[in-house]
């Protein structure tokens, strides 16, 4: 089915809407769940101190993210079509679409408290190699203050005969 034909059923509106409406949310759904799991190994990378694994699971997400922005654009004109139809469905009907947009809603928030939770803790990390950064830069700089001048020291004085 070609994005033309489903633009001509969503403007069809009543039993075909509800049914690409449906589809779009499955296809939704399993695209947050792959990026729920993929924040799950985000933090345990995280708690792990594993920044390489890190940047592989932050690729992967990108791509779940364009997928995610691709479907929305589909979705938009399903979306306004079934605001302006949803009347001519059954109360069931609407129900099971409010429920299952609710359920997405949600697996959409706990994304994003876990996200949020992720980047408090690589800014806490992120300070605390600054800090660690600057002491060792402190003691340097004390160390080379009472170590007296580098490299090879020519004597001062020299016992010469005259």
């Amino acid at each position: 089915m070609t994005v033309g034909s489903h633009q001509n059923e969503a403007a069809l509106g009543g039993p075909s809407l509800t049914a690409r409406l449906g589809r779009v949310l499955d296809q939704q759904t399993e695209l947050y769940q792959r990026l729920d799991a993929l924040a799950q190994q985000q933090s345990s990378h995280i708690d792990q101190g594993e920044a390489e694994q890190l940047i592989g699971v932050l690729a992967q997400r990108q791509i779940v993210i364009d997928e995610i922005a691709r479907l929305n654009e589909e979705l938009r004109p399903v979306q306004e079509r079934w605001s302006a139809t949803a009347d001519e469905v059954s109360e069931d009907e609407r129900q099971q679409i409010r429920r299952r947009t609710e359920a997405l809603s949600e697996l959409i928030h706990s994304i994003g408290r876990r996200d949020e939770a992720d980047r408090a803790r690589l800014e806490r990390h992120r300070d605390a190699v600054r800090g660690e950064i600057r002491k060792s830069n402190q003691a340097k700089s004390a160390a080379a203050a009472y170590g007296g001048p580098r490299g090879p020291v020519s004597p001062r004085y020299q016992d010469r005969d005259a």
